[in-house]
């Protein structure tokens, strides 16, 4: 898919931060952005406060997530070609084509976890606040999916009511695999001559292409 090789799936760079340790999200808008943040800023800003400790005993929290992800065969379209041998105009659902072809289906359902473990406490000179997550999150193709693993940590100092220290740390390790925009979808990663849509060769894939259009007169 030449979105793909080209880049054009832009990443968030919003998505690294895990929402447990989001605080708060705040909007600033008007000449306050601006004098804040300097004239870039003059459209507004959007700011995410990530959690901090606290005083007190520690805190845990443990959290744990289990899901899937799945499409329906319902919405993978009819693909259309000329019959190389009648010259009629046929249809062919890929879906269960592949099916017949292999017994297994092009989409499978993709297993979601989420796990995340937080601790946060402290004293009035010193609070704190730690936390690990790891997300797997499984595609409906063998080649999609995403897996993040992260880890904050914060620190607050106070040692004087006018004097305090913030000390904060992240990482981030993961694997991103984009599965393709709807194209890549129709075309289930390989494509075929103009035969593979009348099941006259064993090829797998197909071609997403105008119903008139002969590809018979296409390079292999």
């Amino acid at each position: 898919d030449r979105d793909v090789l080209n880049n054009r799936y832009a990443l968030s760079r919003l998505n690294d931060i895990d929402p447990r340790d989001i605080q708060s999200i705040e909007i600033i808008k008007g000449p306050a952005a601006a004098t804040l943040y300097g004239t870039e800023a003059s459209n507004g800003v959007i700011q995410i406060l990530t959690k901090r400790g606290l005083t007190g005993a520690p805190q845990f929290d443990i959290t744990t997530e289990l899901g899937a992800n799945w499409l329906s065969s319902k919405w993978i379209p009819y693909q259309w070609a000329v019959h190389p041998e009648t010259g009629e105009l046929v249809r062919t659902n890929m879906f269960e084509l592949e099916r017949q072809r292999t017994g297994s289906s092009i989409f499978k359902p993709g297993l979601i976890q989420r796990y995340n473990v937080a601790v946060r406490g402290g004293t009035e000179i010193a609070t704190y606040y730690a936390s690990l997550s790891r997300a797997d999150l499984g595609g409906v193709t063998d080649w999609s999916g995403d897996v993040r693993n992260s880890g904050r940590a914060a620190i607050t100092l106070a040692p004087t009511n006018a004097f305090n220290v913030d000390l904060s740390m992240s990482y981030l390790q993961g694997t991103h695999s984009e599965m393709g925009q709807s194209t890549y979808t129709q075309n289930a990663a390989y494509g075929g001559r103009q035969s593979d849509l009348v099941n006259l060769e064993p090829s797998r894939g197909f071609r997403s292409l105008p119903e008139s259009y002969d590809l018979s007169r296409a390079e292999d």
